[in-house]
């Protein structure tokens, strides 16, 4: 519906109501106690009258407010951005790692320079340790009729893969050349998603044993009713079965979602989470089923009547998601579905899952059981956190048995729910996740209690970025980013004491206009990968407009840049191990939206957007002084010892991914140079700095016996050269 003829209508509403009084009849001269009575009651009428009219001119100047607000509104223009200079941020002291030197199996698990997983990796932490691009532009937006609410996952040869929502052709899987934006191949099974896909790596490779990337890897992916493995190089499906889950009817369709797939390390596993909250296990090499499935012991979320939007904005929305991507297999349309999600309505499981890579436990936030709230009546009004555990089966070796089986072993529950996919510490040892009370909690991993809570005045709306360096934590509201401190009782303690609010970001891409967060935070060696927008204000509530991606400050909450994208996303905020960003288009905002503005918003699309690196030789950079920041609070934290801890181990395995990409980066720009495709100025290509400090950052992370302190000296000596020379 036009947004003119909306508040013209509403208007005539609004008028015809606080005029269609009528004239009074005449009436014949009543007693005096009558009369009196009669006065009495006509003041009161009178009264009662002239607060009707008050109240319906104020409801008529508010409807004229907001027709002018409409009418009037122009798309706001994001302001201009400067090449960032180097982030004044830095790694402090030790960092957090897992208990033990391979807690993480890099030979399996990927190395995190790009998303392989929902949330980067297996922790759920979306923490890269390589750098994102200073400066971007959109680049492209691929397969703009599909609608796609999770992902998307790279793998190291150039590959990205999602899966859609509800797509016109019969496809589960989508494999598209990342540079390009063409596609290469699907997978059938068309349905209502099926989460990220899960990138692994492939430990037959002996490259990938090194522990930094680079060798053969394998793309995992599972419907209800067929789970594959796929080589990533060739598209060769190199196993195909079927998740040992119980068989529900085609009228259950959208309970077939599957939140994507997680790794296991203890019993070399994939892991997967149904929205209906089964979980099922299968092997990693062979996909035949570990485990019989487990149904956690969630009731279906109760519907939130009372926040949903209003009957007749969600059925205009339904006809502006039916007009770009068309109406679900069940008839339904996208925009109804995705609302059901989020405010409740039958979803057991609304978020992704993650598990520990030191202990084995699964963490996985639902609702609670039905006799939880205090009622029963077949609905939760209550999130939970549930912990997990994969054990030997003690039946194993009978008929129909199979060698393990799933257990949960805790649980705690929260108030409403919580929105947030749960995220761990590098070391295992925290688990964090939010309430609807605005709150972030951290809690014990093991025990599952309370270690702090901390108020951050709006309802957390995805899931918590965790940083290894500095105790920093990334939390997203509606509107901000905001980054949390831990504090601890002691230096060396392992589980955090408290927290409190380091900055909330200043968010000013467009002047003039409210800017807002509108997607998770993406932690990188140089910054904090976001998607922001403007919105419009209307009756208190907040119309999404535009939309785009951004890198603020680790240091300040500042921007260091930001560039205008074409769509909205319920999904996250991706960077690649060369430093493009990638956004999964997902309209569900900016349906609403089209409802009031009509055509001064641009219609919606789906599809993916790639914003691609401008200026590389500015990402060289960061990524070189990041390695070089890094290797001098190395320097530091080993004055006095005499033997290296476990936190240099993955220090050192993040400066060599660092100096890995900006070699690959480097390489890139002399090749646009030679071809005069570079929009590098004066660009200085140091390569003998460059290439001496790789080689000395290999052989530190290589060598056996060394001296360490002697040979730290050399490597930031050569790293600060290369710094300097790439500034």
């Amino acid at each position: 519906m036009d947004y003119s003829s909306l508040g013209v209508a509403a208007l005539t509403v609004a008028l015809y109501y606080s005029t269609s009084q009528g004239h009074p009849k005449a009436k014949s001269v009543p007693n005096e106690g009558a009369r009196q009575s009669a006065s009495a009651f006509k003041s009161i009428c009178v009264s009662i009258a002239a607060i009707a009219g008050v109240g319906s001119l104020l409801v008529l100047f508010k409807l004229a407010i907001v027709w002018l607000s409409l009418h009037n509104w122009t798309p706001p223009k994001p302001r201009a951005f400067s090449p960032p200079p180097v982030s004044q941020w830095k790694p402090i002291g030790a960092r957090h790692v897992a208990d033990g030197t391979e807690a993480f199996n890099y030979s399996v698990v990927a190395f995190p320079d790009s998303f392989h997983t929902m949330h980067a990796n297996v922790h759920n932490d979306d923490s890269l340790w390589t750098a994102a691009a200073p400066m971007f532009e959109l680049d492209y937006v691929a397969e703009p009729e599909m609608f796609i609410a999770e992902g998307p996952t790279l793998d190291n040869v150039g590959n990205l893969y999602f899966s859609p929502v509800s797509p016109k052709e019969d496809v589960s899987l989508v494999c598209l050349d990342a540079a390009t934006g063409e596609r290469k191949w699907t997978l059938p099974g068309r349905g209502p998603s099926y989460g990220a896909p899960l990138i692994l790596n492939d430990p037959s490779d002996a490259q990938n044993h090194i522990g930094i990337g680079g060798g053969r890897q394998i793309v995992y992916h599972s419907t209800r009713f067929d789970s594959y493995a796929v080589d990533t190089q060739s598209g060769n499906i190199l196993w195909r079965t079927k998740p040992n889950l119980p068989s529900l009817s085609p009228t259950a369709s959208r309970s077939h979602h599957t939140w994507g797939l997680n790794y296991h390390p203890f019993h070399d596993a994939i892991i997967g989470v149904m929205l209906g909250g089964e979980v099922f296990v299968q092997d990693r090499i062979t996909g035949r089923p570990l485990s019989a499935s487990l149904q956690l012991p969630c009731a279906p979320a109760t519907p939130s009547a009372s926040a949903r939007p209003a009957w007749w904005l969600v059925e205009r929305a339904n006809k502006e998601t039916d007009r770009a991507f068309g109406k679900m297999e069940t008839g339904r349309s996208l925009f109804e579905n995705i609302l059901e999600i989020v405010y409740g309505g039958g979803a057991c499981v609304a978020n992704f899952f993650v598990i520990d890579q030191n202990t084995g436990r699964i963490f996985i936030a639902a609702t609670a059981e039905d006799a939880q709230d205090g009622k029963l009546d077949g609905q939760s009004d209550n999130g939970a956190l549930y912990s997990v555990r994969l054990v030997p089966n003690a039946r194993a070796g009978q008929e129909g048995q199979n060698d393990l089986q799933l257990e949960v072993v805790g649980a705690t529950y929260f108030h409403g729910g919580t929105g947030s996919t749960p995220s761990l510490s590098a070391n295992g040892k925290v688990v964090y996740v939010s309430d609807d009370l605005n709150n972030v909690i951290a809690l014990n991993a093991e025990t599952l209690e309370e270690l702090w809570i901390l108020d951050v005045y709006e309802q957390v709306a995805a899931s918590l970025a965790v940083a290894a360096d500095n105790n920093e934590i990334f939390a997203i509201t509606q509107t901000n980013v905001i980054k949390i401190q831990e504090t601890f009782f002691h230096d060396g303690d392992e589980l955090p004491s408290g927290a409190h609010i380091a900055w909330i970001a200043n968010l000013d891409a467009y002047p003039g206009a409210k800017n807002v967060n509108t997607l998770t935070p993406t932690i990188t060696a140089n910054g904090i990968a976001i998607s922001m927008g403007s919105v419009l204000e209307i009756g208190g509530k907040d119309l999404p407009t535009n939309n785009g991606m951004g890198l603020l400050d680790r240091e300040t909450g500042n921007l260091r840049y930001f560039s205008e994208g074409r769509e909205d996303s319920i999904s996250v905020s991706v960077v690649d191990r060369d430093g493009a960003y990638y956004q999964a288009h997902s309209p569900v905002r900016r349906a609403a939206s089209r409802v009031f503005l009509g055509d001064k918003l641009a219609p919606l699309v789906g599809g993916i957007a790639r914003y691609r690196p401008l200026r590389k030789d500015l990402l060289v950079r960061d990524a070189t002084c990041a390695a070089s920041a890094r290797v001098v609070n190395m320097i530091n934290y080993m004055v006095g010892k005499e033997t290296t801890p476990t936190y240099f181990h993955d220090d050192m395995r993040q400066v060599v991914g660092l100096l890995r990409q900006s070699k690959r980066v480097d390489t890139q720009i002399l090749h646009e140079i030679g071809r005069g495709q570079s929009d590098t100025v004066n660009y200085r290509a140091e390569h003998p700095k460059l290439e001496a400090a790789l080689g000395a950052t290999e052989m530190l992370f290589n060598a056996e016996i060394l001296d360490v302190g002697a040979d730290l000296e050399v490597l930031g000596s050569l790293l600060q050269q290369a710094c300097t020379a790439m500034s």
